[in-house]
């Protein structure tokens, strides 16, 4: 049996289909935005990270201005420390204590962190290809920070400018200022750097998979909530097409009782819409066909009349027609016994001329006969005449 695609049927598909391409658009929206979201929460909270850290770095600059350390029993203990790194006057630094800082936030939350530097005293901290050029979009744009997306990667990348302070340069700045062979407090050959210059940066690394778990669970509370909600339209779209079905079907049944020649029948619809339309037009429809079927029985009567009237005309003409066959042989037959008479008068003219010599005597006889033989001939003529009138 072959699929009927009924009005019904179409209306609840275009309802739910408009609904799934509204859903799946919703999604594919929904997801670009609270990924959107999620990249600029991680972005701000590693901001807000640095940015601490930055706080934290003058805080201690400011503690080492106002002599707050007590500076050279610290230095006391670093010489006898083998590595600076482990003592306390190391984290007295200003920016050892900001990425101290960062690195305890960053182990919290997750992240990478990294103090890439060109030509750094820590060899850990010497940049790879991607940090290298990293460094080198921050020291030509001069900008604030960097922030990437490497979908490649699968992670964010935040990082923000080292620029030097004027304690920094009390190890990083002028050798000449240090001890004779130019190092600084630590042991540390100074650089001769500038303050405002660069030297390295805070970078934090962040996979996606934390921001792409979030959009994933936005999806699914997404989809729990359109689930019933698709459910409900459908439903919904059901009980609308109701409305329609049944004076569809009464309209297709009042088609089919016209189709077999019943006008009779009405639709009852009176509703304010298409459909009331529509039942409007069939009642003036089959109006409309009464009256033009009444109008053509009542020809129909008046071409039979006509017919039976012409009917009886023929009949009589047929009669006139054998009437005037009949009258046409007879004069025929007249002429041709006419014609035989008029040879014969013929005949005699000429037995009459050859004997002229010899019937002189009789010439007056003879004119007086021709004379009436004259009138006999006319008169023929005119029969004649009249025959041949009467033929045609």
């Amino acid at each position: 049996m072959k699929f009927r695609w009924s009005i019904p049927a179409r209306t609840v598909a275009v309802a739910w289909a408009a609904v799934v391409i509204t859903a799946v658009s919703g999604f594919l929206i929904q997801r670009s935005v609270i990924r959107q979201q999620g990249l600029d929460l991680v972005r701000n909270a590693m901001r807000g990270i640095v940015l601490s850290a930055e706080s934290t770095r003058a805080a201690v600059s400011s503690m080492n201005g106002r002599n707050d350390f007590d500076r050279k029993s610290l230095l006391a203990e670093s010489r006898k420390s083998s590595d600076v790194r482990s003592t306390r006057f190391y984290d007295t630094i200003p920016v050892v204590a900001a990425w101290k800082m960062i690195e305890q936030v960053a182990a919290k939350e997750g992240y990478e962190f990294r103090t890439p530097s060109n030509n750094p005293r820590n060899p850990k901290n010497n940049p790879d290809a991607q940090e290298q050029a990293i460094l080198t979009a921050l020291a030509k744009t001069k900008q604030a920070d960097y922030f990437e997306v490497d979908e490649a990667r699968n992670e964010m990348v935040y990082a923000r400018p080292i620029l030097l302070s004027e304690d920094c340069l009390a190890c990083h700045g002028d050798p000449g200022s240090g001890s004779k062979d130019g190092k600084d407090v630590v042991g540390f050959r100074m650089e001769g750097w500038h303050a405002g210059e660069m030297h390295g940066a805070f970078l934090l690394r962040s996979k996606l998979d934390q921001v792409d778990s979030q959009v994933q669970a936005g999806m699914w509370k997404t989809a729990l909530w359109l689930s019933p909600m698709s459910l409900l339209v459908g439903f919904g779209a059901f009980l609308v097409t109701k409305q329609i079905r049944r004076p569809l079907a009464e309209a297709v049944s009042v088609l089919q009782s016209v189709a077999q020649g019943d006008l009779r029948r009405e639709l009852q619809v009176t509703s304010n819409d298409e459909i009331g339309d529509m039942a409007a037009a069939m009642r003036s429809m089959s109006a409309s066909l009464r009256a033009m079927i009444g109008e053509i029985a009542g020809g129909v009567e008046v071409l039979a009349s006509s017919s039976r009237k012409l009917s009886v005309n023929s009949e009589g003409m047929a009669a006139n027609s054998r009437n005037s066959s009949e009258k046409a042989h007879s004069v025929a037959a007249a002429a041709e016994e006419m014609s035989a008479n008029v040879m014969s008068v013929a005949s005699g003219m000429d037995s009459a001329v050859s004997n002229l010599g010899n019937v002189a005597s009789a010439t007056e006889q003879m004119t007086a006969t021709i004379g009436e033989i004259a009138g006999n001939s006319e008169k023929a003529r005119r029969i004649t005449a009249e025959a041949t009138s009467q033929a045609t």
